[in-house]
């Protein structure tokens, strides 16, 4: 295989690591014979390459756990960063509503609150992939991978999983200890078939 690093051919590129967003790799210039190591940085939405992905149409929307039945709730109704969300018995107020939007450039979707749309649905310290990366609140300074979601299709009944861009889509939105309690934490873990994964989009409008 060969590939361009900056202005230099390379051959037999190998991946020693991942650390966060770059990858830390073992390569041959042209030619040369000579095995050199180095870090490439990645900062880009990488669409997930297998699954149904799908799309819905841009609104507001009340988010229920297909598990539980319980829905995606900003915690105590704050709005301030690290604001926790969480799931929580249905209160039809504007901490549960959601306004989703679609971005045709990276295939993406984005979450912000009723309570306050400058917000984001946003996975802490989400750099890469990791279990258990808390979902909280945060404003537009954060990373665009952090707060963006690919939809993967599970039913016809508006039935999805939340996959995340910062993990290149391999990993989604569940519930910490897969507890049914209100205020149970989301949380990105890899994606498994279960339906404490799968989230049901109700109109809000």
């Amino acid at each position: 295989n060969h590939a361009v690093i900056g202005s230099v051919g390379v051959e037999s590129v190998a991946v020693i690591r991942r650390e966060k967003m770059k990858y830390f790799i073992e390569y041959t210039v042209n030619g040369s014979g000579k095995k050199k190591r180095g870090f490439i940085h990645i900062d880009y939405v990488q669409k997930p390459t297998t699954g149904n992905q799908s799309y819905i149409s841009t609104g507001k929307y009340y988010i229920k756990n297909k598990a539980t039945g319980k829905y995606l709730t900003v915690r105590d109704g704050s709005v301030s960063q690290y604001t926790y969300i969480d799931q929580h018995t249905f209160n039809a107020r504007r901490m549960q509503e959601w306004y989703v939007t679609y971005d045709s450039a990276s295939g993406s979707y984005t979450f912000s609150p009723s309570l306050d749309p400058t917000m984001y649905m946003d996975i802490l310290y989400g750099y890469t992939e990791g279990d258990g990366y808390n979902a909280v609140l945060w404003d537009s300074s954060g990373r665009f991978l952090n707060r963006s979601y690919y939809l993967k299709k599970i039913s016809d009944n508006y039935t999805y999983k939340l996959l995340t861009a910062c993990s290149s889509g391999v990993e989604c939105l569940d519930l910490s200890y897969r507890n049914s309690n209100d205020n149970t934490y989301t949380v990105m873990r890899y994606d498994e078939d279960t339906p404490y994964q799968e989230w049901i989009f109700e109109k809000a409008d």
